[in-house]
């Protein structure tokens, strides 16, 4: 089960890194119709990027080529990586020179935007220096900017691209502009710059191929496992013990697998250490990283370290101090999708592509070279993808990114952005196009007819600062957005938008010694409706833990978890780590956006008395607006007899089940108990699970019925 690649011709390693300085310098040079950008893209073979620091390697030949600034717009965790110094393929930037998330050049795009003085004009850039660009928020326009695509095509990426060919297409016509635009990734075929500048330009998009080096081996048969899924970790456990009790283990279980017994029998013998660092959603650079699995590494008391590794944070790196490694490749995980059935956003499993069982491999290679012993246990069918898989990895931009990609390309429009044809360029589904704009249109988030938001005021700069800072979900981003009667409104929402942002990857753990019933310690405002819904007591009971740490803002990393003062609830380092930072990260953009936006300073132990009734029906009615795709109806139904609950989406008909996030207690029954037949109740739910027979409603949060009376009043 060994994997081979081969590529037309004798090519070497060496080969591929002169090919590469001939590309960029063909690329820095003046084309022939002597326009001042030029656009070209360059596919890597997934060897290079796995074994080679590619920005590394292409600031290298980019300095051989020209003087300008170089930009390297970079996914997440390549950002994170890349910002660290504490590994010796770390790129050897110049001055002036920088690496930046898609994100975050995002937000450097819309500084660069001058308003108009007219509604005719739409290029109208600022123009920035060469050393203190970044430091101003202004891009050069004489700069080599290398944009790396995300594999699985986050809305920061395509906003990011989309806004990059806008402003390089403006710039290009200022005198003195020398700019090129290079996007870079392992797929072949990738036509998508070539669609967006198209749209803008008769320049044409040069394409640029780095071949793979002749007959390469990747994974010898002896490290590949075939071992049947039922008995991978029984035979992983016996391949520690007894004889090898003391070796260095390091288990990782890529995409992650949300239990903590997969060696039950190795607790006595081993200390096995869970670790959850390589998460999607953790928020540590590469320092962290490499010091927190250091520090879990055997040599500290510890012989086996399971590790969570998700599906797009292949991070070999920072292994360190570990003997043996094995890393098992499962087939299936739980992705966020839009299912058109339901017309939702749903968490269901599905099966891994093979493109992203390809690049595993890739990773798997890296880690073969620096470990005496390597075992990869991909199942009974090897490195092939189940047969249900999906021929192409899902797009974040198609899913749970639908709508804020969307909308952000609708609030490129002032921009001289068509954002329909946009929009077309990245989605290729027209239902899921149409069913996203006529929710955003409902919702009232981009405008009925005019391809526009339509926000008034500072909703849409605190609109487009809220999607960056909770994840590039609208829902959450808009309920931020609308306007606050006053500023512990403006702090309370702000609480709730970290909250959600962060519950979606970590939950709070509950000390099973303890039995406190419905009455869960919970803390701050809103926790006098702790008994109205999953969202209130989940945000109460984050404050009751963040309180006893001073709002995490002093975390010291050998902690394993913190708590509440009364130990009964616990959180992961990292969970409490990504709470403090999200939270930072919203009132420092809110502040450097616009004074007018920022937070005032408030502390949480400090809100010892509730808010007042008209503040709290101003939340709940914000949450309706921004979750009114996801109101559900409650009322009594008798079946053979017997009183029932139905439960059903307003927006949809759908039929669904209810069930608490929490592991304290059950759904609020009390709020339930007075349902008259033929009374309605009404609820928003924040998340859904598909079934093969079910649709979960989860996060379930009651909403006054009056409130939603008056709310449809308005909509019609």
């Amino acid at each position: 089960m060994s994997s081979d690649y081969e590529s037309e011709g004798s090519v070497t390693t060496i080969d591929g890194f002169e090919i590469l300085d001939d590309i960029i310098e063909k690329f820095c040079s003046l084309p022939r119709s002597r326009s001042n950008v030029r656009f070209g893209h360059l596919t890597l073979p997934g060897y290079f990027t796995t074994k080679y620091n590619v920005v590394d390697l292409l600031s290298s030949s980019i300095h051989e080529a020209t003087e300008s600034t170089q930009v390297f717009v970079l996914t997440r965790k390549e950002q994170r990586i890349f910002s660290s110094f504490l590994y010796e393929h770390m790129p050897m930037l110049l001055w002036g020179d920088q690496t930046i998330d898609h994100a975050e050049f995002c937000s450097i795009l819309e500084w660069c935007r001058v308003e108009p003085g007219t509604p005719e004009d739409t290029d109208v850039w600022a123009e920035g220096g060469e050393r203190w660009w970044k430091c101003d928020k202004v891009l050069p326009k004489q700069v080599f900017i290398a944009f790396s695509l995300d594999p699985w095509m986050s809305a920061a990426c395509a906003l990011a691209l989309t806004g990059l060919v806008q402003w390089a297409c403006d710039m290009a016509q200022t005198s003195g502009a020398n700019i090129r635009v290079l996007t870079f990734s392992n797929f072949y075929g990738n036509s998508l710059l070539s669609e967006l500048v198209s749209l803008r330009s008769q320049q044409p998009v040069e394409h640029f191929e780095l071949p793979i080096p002749t007959h390469f081996h990747l994974i010898p048969d002896a490290a590949i496992d075939l071992t049947h899924e039922e008995h991978i970790y029984s035979t992983i456990q016996s391949r520690m013990s007894p004889l090898n009790a003391e070796s260095r283990n390091a288990v990782l279980v890529v995409p992650p697998i949300n239990r903590e017994d997969f060696f039950p029998g190795l607790q006595l013998a081993h200390d096995v250490r869970y670790q959850y660092l390589l998460m999607r959603n953790v928020i540590d650079s590469g320092e962290t990283m490499h010091w927190s699995l250091r520090n879990r590494a055997p040599g500290f008391g510890r012989t086996v370290t399971v590790i969570q590794v998700d599906l797009k944070h292949p991070i070999p790196d920072v292994l360190n101090g570990f003997e043996r490694i094995h890393i098992v490749l499962g087939k299936r995980c739980m992705r966020t999708v839009f299912d058109e059935e339901t017309k939702q956003i749903v968490k269901t499993e599905v099966s891994i592509t093979q493109s992203e069982l390809d690049a595993l491999q890739w990773w798997c290679f890296q880690l073969n070279n620096p470990f005496p012993y390597l075992r990869i246990y991909a199942g009974r069918e090897g490195l092939s993808a189940n047969e249900d898989a999906a021929v192409y990895r899902p797009l974040h931009i198609m899913n749970d990114h639908a709508g804020a990609f969307i909308s952000g390309v609708y609030g490129m429009s002032t921009w001289g952005i068509d954002p329909e044809r946009v929009v077309e360029c990245f989605m290729k589904s027209t239902p899921v196009i149409s069913q996203v704009t006529s929710l955003l249109r409902k919702e009232g988030v981009i405008h009925g007819r005019l391809p526009r938001f339509a926000f008034t005021g500072t909703e849409e700069a605190t609109y487009r600062i809220a999607l960056r800072t909770t994840g590039y979900d609208h829902r959450i981003a808009h309920f931020f957005a609308l306007p606050s009667s006053d500023k512990k409104v403006l702090l309370l929402k702000a609480q709730l938008a970290v909250v959600l942002t962060v519950s979606k990857d970590w939950t709070i753990q509950i000390d099973p010694k303890n039995d406190f019933g419905a009455d869960v310690p919970v803390f701050g405002w809103g926790a006098n409706l702790a008994n109205h819904g999953d969202l209130w007591q989940v945000l109460g009971m984050w404050k009751a833990i963040a309180v006893r740490w001073k709002e995490f803002a002093s975390l010291l990393y050998p902690l394993e978890s913190v708590w509440d003062a009364t130990g009964y609830l616990r959180l992961p380092i990292g969970a409490a780590d990504h709470f403090f930072v999200t939270n930072r990260d919203l009132k420092k953009a809110l502040s450097d956006s616009d004074m007018s936006l920022g937070l005032p300073s408030h502390r949480i132990e400090d809100e010892t008395e509730s808010l007042d009734d008209d503040h709290m029906r101003e939340v709940m009615r914000h949450l309706l607006r921004a979750f009114q795709h996801q109101l559900i109806a409650t009322r009594l139904g008798v079946v053979h007899g017997e009183a029932h609950l139905k439960h059903t989406v307003v927006s949809t008909g759908k039929c669904v089940e209810l069930r608490s996030k929490r592991t304290v207690s059950p759904l609020p029954d009390a709020i339930f108990k007075d349902l008259e037949r033929n009374g309605v109740l009404y609820g928003i739910c924040t998340e859904f699970i598909k079934e093969p027979d079910s649709l979960l409603a989860m996060n379930w949060t009651f909403i006054p019925q009056n409130l939603v009376a008056e709310y449809t009043r308005t909509q019609n």
